[in-house]
């Protein structure tokens, strides 16, 4: 039933809300100001309106000034996107 399935599209907003949190909380450079955490691109596997998409890819642009590493990174986004999504069996994986 389409009620027990799980909805990317609805994982991936809380995904994107999580990360966007991390806008001025990463670092900041005296001039170039605070680091940013920007999602630009979300791509669906649903091709028509009846159908609940089960996969989504976001794409996030992160823009850094103060030496931060990518493991940093990636271990600041994993904090704040795995809680959200504890309750589902939806997932989140990082890559460049």
């Amino acid at each position: 039933m389409p009620q027990e399935g799980i909805n990317a599209l609805v994982a991936a907003a809380k995904a994107i809300t999580g990360a966007s949190k991390l806008t001025g909380r990463l670092g900041n450079h005296p001039k170039l100001g605070a680091e940013t955490v920007v999602p630009t691109i979300i791509k669906c596997d649903s091709e028509s309106l009846p159908r609940i998409p089960n996969f989504c890819e976001i794409l996030i642009d992160v823009r850094t000034a103060t030496g931060t590493t990518e493991e940093s990174l990636i271990s600041r986004v994993q904090e704040v996107c795995d809680p959200l999504l504890k309750n589902s069996s939806a997932r989140a994986t990082l890559s460049e």
